[in-house]
């Protein structure tokens, strides 16, 4: 099985990655090949193996306009941009593991957080359009067995002679998932002053599928030096809006400070209502949750690295305390 991943993922890619749309003949080519971006989220750095315990996310972005019919035919129907200088389009794989507060029971362990893994492509289209970015995102994957949750996380802990989880025996069954999802963020207000600027990017959106249904609002506030028109580093969802890319600074070296909150109303968490058809473990879900984030990010030139800290409201009713967890992520242009 494992052996037949990487092929899938090629496949994937080549229909994902397909003959960019044609550009008009007096615009220049784009000036960089792509924008690549790993998202890795964990609980270690909270003293903490549980709920969502586990993130880790690699996309690639196309330059900016060199998209393909499909982005292209958004843009113009759905996302109101005919310019297609304005979009651009991705592909991303990613995992997410999530477990109860205590690995080392074989027994289900009810009232807590499932056993649970989510292994998935996603394709997106975005339009940058000065004053806001709106995104259309496409997740299809697994939930169960074959997201390898067990072999990811035993593995891992086995590497730094930690706990073996002893029960994902017990996790939700295999179940395909598709989730759609839609982001805006506005970028409605900047103070650039020497040597400090701030500015405020309110966005909302929603996502449908079995795996999550829910909208979402919230903002993020920016400190630093001759802030760029980014949006914040990308995130795993559900998650803070970020930005998968890099917007041009005149500085070779620049940085900022960022803090920002999101609510969540949530109809539907396959992680927490079990699956969609079949009897599996479950608990019982709060529908409004809470996400606050603070980090930083270090750009230089072409390479932008961020950390954030995330803490998380309680997601069901017999979670002992809310959740805390880590982001680190690394983008670079090329």
């Amino acid at each position: 099985m494992l052996s037949r991943i990487p092929v899938l993922g090629m496949a994937l890619a080549a229909v994902a990655l397909a003959q960019p749309a044609h550009a008009e003949s007096n615009q220049e080519p784009p000036a960089k090949i792509g924008t690549l971006s790993v998202v890795v989220e964990n609980d270690y750095f909270a003293g903490t193996d549980q709920e969502y315990t586990n993130g880790i996310r690699l996309a690639y972005l196309r330059p900016k306009g060199d998209v393909n019919d499909v982005t292209a035919w958004l843009g113009r129907n759905l996302l109101g941009v005919a310019d297609q200088r304005k979009l651009y389009d991705g592909l991303a794989i990613g995992q997410n593991l999530f477990t109860p507060s205590d690995i080392t029971q074989s027994a289900p362990q009810n009232g807590d957080h499932p056993y649970a893994g989510w292994l998935y492509v996603e394709l997106a289209a975005i339009a940058d359009d000065d004053t806001h970015v709106e995104t259309v995102t496409a997740n299809l994957g697994i939930v169960g067995p074959l997201a390898m949750g067990e072999f990811v996380q035993n593995t891992f802990h086995q590497l730094i002679d930690s706990d073996i989880a002893q029960g994902w025996d017990n996790q939700l069954k295999n179940e395909p998932g598709l989730v759609l999802s839609y982001d805006k963020t506005w970028r409605p207000f900047k103070e650039q002053t020497r040597p400090w600027g701030f500015d405020v990017l309110p966005s909302a959106g929603f996502s449908i599928g079995n795996v999550l249904t829910q909208a979402n609002a919230g903002f993020t506030l920016r400190i630093g030096p001759n802030l760029s028109n980014g949006l914040g580093p990308p995130r795993i969802r559900p998650s803070l809006a970020g930005g998968g890319f890099i917007v041009e600074n005149a500085r070779r070296f620049n940085w900022y400070l960022f803090g920002g909150m999101q609510t969540r109303a949530v109809l539907r968490n396959i992680f927490l209502d079990g699956n969609t058809f079949r009897n599996s473990a479950r608990v019982n879900k709060r529908n409004v949750v809470h996400d606050f984030q603070v980090g930083a990010v270090m750009r230089y030139e072409t390479v932008r690295v961020s950390y954030s800290v995330v803490r998380r409201s309680k997601e069901f009713d017999t979670q002992r305390d809310p959740h805390t967890f880590a982001a680190i992520t690394l983008t670079v242009q090329y």
